[in-house]
């Protein structure tokens, strides 16, 4: 575990035949874990559903802990969910029986969700968007301002009708949902819908920008739109309070983080993503520099221990969470909106610079860019970067990118990260 931290607990239980599984985990040892399931080397996997969900691994057994309250009072839900995950035990041309365990918890059980489930797993799924939009007064009251805490679809799909109210008012054309509703009914959208795009002074906002990002708000991309006007809001260069500066701004504009501290973190954690450090300094240092860490038995935010290995698990996985989760998803998705606004306003030589993918690859170094694009790991592309960058050739507007394979192989060690991923790319 010399990638992530020598006290990783996984490192440990990977002693025993055992591993965990969920999406906050890096893919470089996602996939490591995976391959050695399958490969037998691993007997037992803790994980989210979204690996079996997912992931073609053959299994004999499933154990299955009881479904939320909030699953089983769902009944298509509960039957789906449960045969889809029982469905993974036994696998054709793997395993000729599955076995399939429930496990009862102190305070949860299957009692309620046996009857469900025991009706079969034939379940007919219902479009959630056709019954949404059956419930329009819903969307009316969102456009008109009735709805204090309005849940995400409400904004997705009112952030759709909108974009087709934006069609229609500019070229005449009706859309394909609001065509779904009767015409007194579309009409009444239609209007309530420009008094809302008049009432955030969006009205005039870029339609291709605002229909690709509906998972915004009206009021965050009113925010955006205003900040996006403004020419000293741009990023102009790469360096640090160049970049500390427009996080600020995007901060202020998504609500991201919510204290001083914890926007600087964020801002420290991502500008040492962006110049290329490793996972495993990003970890150090949290480790090195935090004052406090969320319990993982209460979840209360308490007092940093670094003698506690729960603390230390807790701190390394809050740093893997806030890039797995933070710095390559829900800021590189915010950047990404941020800057399509601002070429709508100011054309795509006055811009500014587009910090999204490099958040995405995680380092400003095109080299390093190339060789993901081909299929390496951020972790192994910086080490060939580092280590052997003369077994590399680079795409020019001639050739492809080349990879001496054979002059690599025998520079690194059997079973390195390196090595692993030349098999996985079949070189």
């Amino acid at each position: 575990m010399e990638y992530i931290h020598k006290d990783f607990n996984l490192a440990h239980v990977l002693k025993y035949g055992i591993a965990f599984h969920h999406g906050s985990l890096p893919l470089f040892i996602r996939k490591r874990i995976e391959d050695l399931y399958s490969k037998k080397k691993i007997n037992f996997i803790f994980c989210t559903s979204t690996l079996l969900e997912g992931v073609n691994l053959p299994t004999k057994n499933v154990f299955i802990y009881p479904f939320p309250k909030k699953t089983v009072n769902d009944e298509k839900k509960c039957r789906l969910d449960f045969w889809n995950l029982a469905g993974r035990a036994g696998r054709y041309r793997s395993e000729l029986t599955g076995n399939i365990v429930c496990l009862n918890t102190a305070d949860n059980n299957w009692s309620n969700a046996d009857a469900k489930i025991s009706l079969g797993n034939n379940v007919i799924i219902e479009d959630e968007i056709n019954s949404t939009l059956l419930r329009h007064q819903k969307i009316l009251n969102y456009f008109d301002g009735k709805v204090k805490s309005p849940t995400n679809d409400i904004i997705q799909l009112s952030s759709l009708i909108l974009s087709e109210i934006l069609t229609y008012l500019d070229k005449g054309y009706i859309g394909r949902i609001l065509n779904t509703f009767n015409e007194k009914i579309r009409f009444m959208l239609i209007d309530s819908g420009k008094k809302h795009l008049d009432r955030n002074r969006i009205i005039e906002i870029d339609k291709v920008t605002f229909s690709e990002n509906h998972i915004f708000s009206t009021s965050i991309h009113a925010k955006a739109q205003l900040n996006a006007k403004n020419k000293e809001k741009l990023l102009r260069s790469y360096s640090r309070e160049d970049v500390f500066n427009y996080l600020e701004t995007i901060n202020e504009i998504y609500g991201l983080r919510n204290t001083p501290d914890s926007l600087n973190q964020l801002c420290i954690v991502t500008y040492s993503w962006l110049m290329g450090n490793t996972l495993n300094l990003l970890i150090s240092n949290a480790i090195k520099y935090s004052n406090s860490v969320r319990d993982p038995i209460s979840y209360r935010w308490v007092k940093f221990d670094k003698t506690n290995p729960d603390h230390i698990n807790a701190k390394i996985m809050e740093a893997i969470q806030c890039i797995e989760s933070e710095v390559t998803f829900k800021l590189e998705t915010c950047i990404a909106h941020f800057y399509q606004l601002c070429q709508s306003i100011h054309g795509d030589e006055n811009a500014g610079i587009n910090l999204s993918p490099y958040l995405e690859y995680g380092t400003l170094d095109t080299n390093i860019i190339e060789l993901q694009e081909f299929g390496f790991s951020r972790l192994a592309a910086i080490e060939i970067i580092a280590k052997h960058k003369e077994c590399v050739t680079f795409k020019t507007n001639e050739t492809s990118l080349q990879i001496n394979t054979q002059k690599l192989r025998a520079k690194i060690e059997k079973h390195s990260v390196i090595d692993r991923e030349l098999s996985w790319l079949n070189l």
